[in-house]
């Protein structure tokens, strides 16, 4: 309430009403012009007495037309009249005078349009002093603060949270206003998970803090909530029937700094026939800079209750360092208060400092009881425990041709039992037919890798084409050939996922490896709907090295689970020195860390789906003796496939050598180790 003298504001209507303004009678937040409002819900007395007073909350408080506070008191000692000065034009308040009703009293316009509620002042005379009243106009009626009215008028308003209810006393001042609450109830105490990685505490049948111990945060989500870490080193997911939330905290100080992060990491929305991005826009989350991306893809036929609908915020929380959080729905995102649901859970976020050590995931050998008892011979021969390594190769003509293949194994003196072929989604069937026939009549056992390839621009993701149904007759009798060859089958399943260069990896797919996961297990059930399953040895292989290095694409957040996986893949290159910014890199230095890392997250057997050593940039008769050497070390791998061809330049130059043959110091090195380890 302001109060001035000799200041004179024009006024067309002199109806007023009061606010009231307490918290506990506020509805619904509204906008700062143009503001919406809902009938008020507080109930009112006057010394115990219920009176009718209608009003509409505006922007969180009651308010209420002044000439009906003046009918509910008129019978009191705060009794006070409201007249309208025609000639000088105002509002004039008079005390003690016993209130004149004029018909207008407790009338209250239906539904006002939001644009007829519009803040103003109200400006009133009690006697010759000025007072300008905080006020909204609604559909041409001036409503004012109730405190304003009760100081002018020195009487007390006592608000009780419990009931709603608003009480005029008229015996006390205005100085013994005041606002009761109910005891609050006791604070549940946080409950620490029996894992100890994260805590949670519940509000009320609604929401409930999560605290992640690894990662040092705190946010409010939705009750119904359930927490997955494990594999809390990279990755927590927050899980709902209608809403995952993966969360992300990513350390940027080897990856290019902030901006790269949030740029490479979402050019997938670029691919405008997949995505329809909804906005994207700087903002501040916990006083930290923030990017926030939201899109939609078409939901999948394939795909039980696909979460479609997505919003990344990427947080910057250090220099060199990010919090990210995806969020994943099965239907848009709801606004609340003009905020999207997902930035009022971010709203929440706040820091708690990191306590814990992650903990990884430790996988069970899952016993394959759908193999033939062939199936079950092999995988016992070549990959028990006890096997010694066994040796397998890519030659680009076999098993069409065997001329060549031939040639080298003459050359090295063994030949390789496993044969790595290729095919994609838009395989010949019959040469499929032809592969696994030639194989078996050669005694040797095919790698065989289904892979998705890039549509043409514009025509979206084969993987999602996949899971949207449009691939099932191609995959049956796909499925079908593998089960009729009759003979155990290495099969690997769009390999190397981690890797940008792949159309199913997550920075294709939006950063959700949740897709490849429901591709991979949608590809399972039809080789098991098919029979295939009886002679099928399901290879999971991700590459060494994710591209782009970011957590959501590391490794772990595509395996499909241990029942899905029979074996643990592993493929990484030297690719020697060709390229501005490669380095010659040994044996050793490639698999030594992801080998042992593996072993702690794996149970199952390992082998080494594809791999070589560029001519390129260093000794590859050095790198092949040591390989040799080291391998004695990965006792847990039982299979190795040299890759033996080449990748060219753009201008068609041989950039990557790869060939087994193609010096006589390489040639010495596996005739060597195949005279000491025959095959």
């Amino acid at each position: 309430m302001r109060f001035n003298t000799g200041l004179n504001i024009r006024h067309t209507f002199f109806v007023c009403l009061i606010l009231i303004c307490f918290v506990g009678g506020s509805m619904a937040a509204a906008a700062q012009n143009g503001s919406e409002a809902a009938h008020a819900s507080s109930a009112i007395d006057v010394d115990g007495t219920d009176a009718d007073i209608e009003g509409y909350n505006i922007k969180g408080n009651n308010y209420f037309k002044l000439r009906d506070i003046a009918a509910a008191l008129k019978d009191t000692e705060k009794k006070f009249q409201v007249e309208y000065d025609a000639d000088n034009d105002r509002v004039l308040i008079t005390p003690g005078r016993e209130y004149e009703p004029d018909g207008t009293e407790n009338y209250v316009p239906e539904d006002p349009d939001t644009e007829t509620v519009v803040p103003t002042v109200s400006s009133v005379y009690l006697g010759e002093e000025q007072l300008e009243l905080d006020a909204y106009n609604v559909n041409g009626y001036n409503f004012v603060k109730l405190r304003d009215v009760a100081e002018m008028m020195d009487f007390a308003l006592m608000y009780y949270d419990e009931t709603k209810r608003v009480s005029f006393v008229t015996d006390k001042d205005y100085s013994q206003s005041e606002e009761f609450y109910p005891e609050p109830p006791e604070e549940p105490d946080m409950v620490m998970d029996s894992s100890g990685l994260f805590s949670t505490q519940k509000i009320n049948d609604y929401s409930k803090y999560f605290v992640n111990h690894v990662d040092g945060y705190q946010i409010m989500v939705p009750e119904s909530m359930t927490a997955d870490m494990s594999i809390s080193e990279f990755r927590t997911v927050l899980k709902s029937s209608d809403m995952n939330i993966e969360i992300y905290r990513q350390d940027l100080s080897a990856s290019g700094g902030f901006a790269s992060y949030v740029n490479y990491g979402n050019k997938f929305i670029n691919d405008q026939s997949t995505y329809t991005k909804v906005t994207s826009h700087y903002t501040t989350v916990s006083g930290h800079s923030a990017y926030v991306l939201e899109w939609y893809r078409k939901p999948l036929a394939r795909v039980e209750n696909d979460k479609c609908y997505y919003a990344s915020v990427d947080v910057r929380t250090e220099e060199n360092e990010a919090l990210t959080f995806l969020f994943k729905s099965s239907k848009p995102f709801e606004v609340s208060g003009g905020v999207k649901s997902y930035m009022g859970i971010l709203n929440t976020l706040s820091f708690t400092g990191r306590t814990v050590k992650a903990v990884n995931i430790q996988t069970e050998t899952v016993e394959n009881t759908g193999w033939n008892e062939e199936t079950k011979q092999f995988y016992d021969e070549y990959f028990s425990q006890e096997i010694s390594l066994v040796w397998g190769i890519f030659e680009p003509m076999a098993p069409f041709s065997f001329t060549n293949l031939k040639s080298i194994e003459n050359r090295v003196g063994a030949e390789f039992r496993f044969l790595l072929y290729y095919t994609n989604i838009n395989t010949d069937l019959p040469k499929l037919e032809t592969v696994l026939a030639n194989a078996a009549e050669e005694g040797r056992t095919v790698e065989l890798t289904l892979q998705t390839v890039a549509n043409s621009s514009g025509q979206g993701n084969m993987l999602m084409d996949v899971l949207d149904g449009q691939y099932d007759d191609f995959l049956n009798r796909y499925a079908k050939i593998v089960a009729n060859s009759g003979r155990p089958v290495l099969f690997r399943l769009c390999n190397e996922m981690n890797g940008d260069w792949c159309m199913y990896s997550a920075y294709h797919t939006s950063k959700d490896t949740q897709l490849y996961i429901e591709f991979y297990r949608y590809v399972y059930e039809i080789f098991r709907e098919n029979g295939a399953d009886e002679n099928t040895i399901w290879v999971w292989n991700p590459n060494e090295r994710a591209f782009p290095y970011y957590d959501w694409n590391h490794a772990l957040c595509y395996y499909p689970g241990d029942e899905y996986v029979d074996i643990i893949g592993l493929t990484g290159y030297n690719t020697g020195t060709y390229y501005h910014g490669e380095t010659w890199r040994s044996f050793e230095d490639i698999y030594d860390s992801f080998y042992y890392q593996y072993c702690a997250w794996f149970s199952q057997p390992m082998m080494i789906t594809e791999f070589a050593c560029s001519s390129y940039g260093g000794d590859k008769g050095e790198w092949v003796r040591n390989m040799f050497l080291k391998l004695r070390d990965y006792r847990k791998i039982k299979a190795a496939v040299w890759w033996d061809g080449c990748d060219f330049d753009s201008a068609g130059n041989i950039a990557r050598a790869y060939f087994i043959d193609d010096n006589e110091e390489v040639l010495d090195a596996f005739r060597n180790y195949f005279d000491e380890n025959p095959q």
